[in-house]
């Protein structure tokens, strides 16, 4: 099972192509939830009226992938969610979330989240129900773009609040929906389930299997990284990581990086000290270039503790 299929598309407008145009711009447009017979609610945006919009707000050049009307923070106004294509390759690896300022002022705001392969923006919506605040459930990649292979994402939570979208997947309350997460990956890569701490490193026969099939790669990419999030396993994913980095696949050493990288212990940055001499430039460049990160964040938090 999918991110996008766990999850429900609630309390929201659909936009899709061909929707009734409006007869003023968007940012003219009435935003309330319960507004006049020109409102959004009744007369739904046009994907040319949410260009337009938001080419005025600075976003301009953009391919517009999808997008949906939502009272995000149930404040009583609508929000535009939308995925965007900055690239021209229609990769649609951005969701911008616009929106009224100050109540009843004409400001706008607009944020902007980096995610992957965001086509249908009804699959990030999550709610508690009607008239209750929209969680959306944005995935975010864990690994490199790399042709046809895979790309492990994992979903990250955001909240709309007075105009700020927060990350607020560390939340109390959004332990079960990890977990689940994690229960169902462990079921379909035959790890585990919930609460089983991840095995070592995977053996041969295992190993083979995720060289032939990059898919079960990303899942158990995906599942070691709820793992450590959860507090299962400070560092699962770092022994498969370490089996990877010696494999002829390399794909799977590409994304052996990103996993060190990610758990960041010395044991981890180790493994990227090996990596930045592949033999596959990219994977040798994307090494250092980790390294590189790692001591810029150990240097600015040894000269903030000063």
């Amino acid at each position: 099972m999918t991110v996008a299929a766990a999850l429900s598309a609630l309390c929201a407008l659909p936009g899709q192509a061909g929707a009734s145009a409006s007869d003023a711009s968007l940012a003219a447009r009435d935003w309330s939830v319960d507004g006049s017979s020109g409102s959004l609610q009744a007369k739904p945006p046009s994907n040319a009226d949410v260009l337009a919009f938001l080419g005025g707000l600075g976003q301009d050049n953009i391919h517009l992938c999808d997008f949906r009307i939502a009272d995000l923070d149930a404040d009583g106004r609508y929000e535009l969610v939308a995925s965007v294509d900055y690239s021209g390759r229609q990769f649609c690896n951005t969701v911008l979330v616009a929106g009224q300022g100050a109540a009843k002022t004409a400001n706008f705001f607009v944020r902007t989240v980096q995610a992957w392969n965001v086509n249908d923006v009804g699959s990030l919506f999550k709610s508690d129900g009607p008239g209750r605040r929209i969680t959306l459930a944005i995935p975010q990649p864990l690994t490199d773009y790399d042709g046809a292979e895979c790309v492990a994402t994992w979903p990250v939570l955001y909240r709309l609040d007075r105009g700020r979208l927060n990350d607020v997947s560390a939340a109390p309350e959004f332990n079960a929906f990890y977990r689940n997460q994690y229960d169902v990956l462990g079921r379909e890569t035959g790890a585990g389930g919930f609460g089983v701490k991840p095995a070592g490193p995977a053996s041969p026969a295992q190993a083979k299997k995720t060289i032939a099939d990059p898919n079960a790669a990303c899942k158990l990419i995906t599942l070691d990284k709820l793992a450590r999030f959860l507090g299962f396993h400070a560092t699962a994913g770092l022994e498969r990581a370490q089996q990877w980095m010696n494999s002829d696949d390399t794909a799977l050493r590409r994304k052996a990086v990103r996993v060190f990288a990610d758990i960041g212990t010395d044991a981890a940055k180790s493994s990227l000290a090996t990596l930045s001499h592949d033999r596959d430039p990219v994977v040798a460049q994307s090494a250092r270039s980790e390294l590189a990160r790692a001591a810029g964040s150990t240097a600015k938090l040894n000269w903030g503790q000063r």
